[in-house]
């Protein structure tokens, strides 16, 4: 059984080591556009030598510039999952079962036993050799299919409003997080089915812009983070006591 301590430490864990390939990438990414590198080099013999035959064209490092996106991306769609499987995670560490769960957590938990009705006929009889109550949550609940390519501060605040924990003003202080987001997500989608080739998307983005918006992403996931782990500490996902 693992507390809600554990669970939360767990995922800042995770998304550190995602928010770090980020940094790792944006920082390469930066030297050989500050440095205007030309080539690469190999050791032969003690001696630094140019590597014949390669090039570090304009157009390579566009589309290094462009890698970028689907790294932030990733950042983004890695961290919202994590933090919706580890409610799960501690739903199921309790042994809670449906009566146990606050409104909110059974509207999402019935929604997901829909899905699972319309499926896998072995998945479904697997489940049911838990108690009733416990199937009817583990049954449709998928990981993996909890977003499915389109997260932005939108999506974000809808899940948290279905699940109950606060969603953070993405244009707090000043920022401009829902337009980074929603630049993000477009940028990932247009690579990844095509609208966009990657030197066409590097060609539009600067290094220093790319550093910008990670750091802007970095600071409102982490905001959303710290509403998830106040909603864990507090098992905002289990039903109100009952008053006499």
């Amino acid at each position: 059984m693992s507390d809600a301590n554990t669970l939360v430490a767990e995922l800042y864990v995770l998304f550190r080591q995602r928010y770090a390939e980020v940094n790792r990438y944006l920082k390469f990414v930066e030297c050989i556009t500050e440095n205007r590198v030309v080539g690469l080099l190999k050791l032969e013999g003690g001696d630094r030598l140019p590597v014949p035959g390669f090039e570090m064209s304009r157009e390579l490092t566009k589309t290094f510039r462009a890698n970028a996106y689907l790294l932030l991306y990733n950042l983004v769609e890695a961290t919202m999952t994590n933090a919706i499987d580890t409610i799960h995670r501690a739903i199921e560490s309790e042994g809670l079962e449906f009566i146990n769960l606050s409104e909110k957590l059974q509207a999402v938990a019935i929604k997901h036993f829909k899905i699972a009705m319309s499926g896998d006929v072995k998945h479904i009889r697997q489940n049911l050799e838990h108690p009733i109550g416990i199937a009817v949550l583990r049954l449709g609940y998928d990981r993996e299919k909890i977003f499915s390519g389109n997260v932005n501060c939108s999506e974000i605040q809808k899940t948290a409003n279905n699940y109950g924990f606060i969603s953070p003003d993405p244009n707090a202080k000043g920022r401009q997080v829902l337009r980074l987001l929603n630049e993000v997500r477009d940028k990932r989608n247009g690579l990844a089915h095509g609208r966009l080739s990657f030197e066409q998307c590097g060609h539009e983005t600067a290094a220093e812009h790319l550093a910008k918006v990670s750091k802007e992403t970095a600071v409102y996931l982490r905001t959303v983070l710290w509403s998830v782990s106040i909603y864990l500490r507090k098992k905002q996902y289990t039903a109100a006591p009952i008053v006499a």
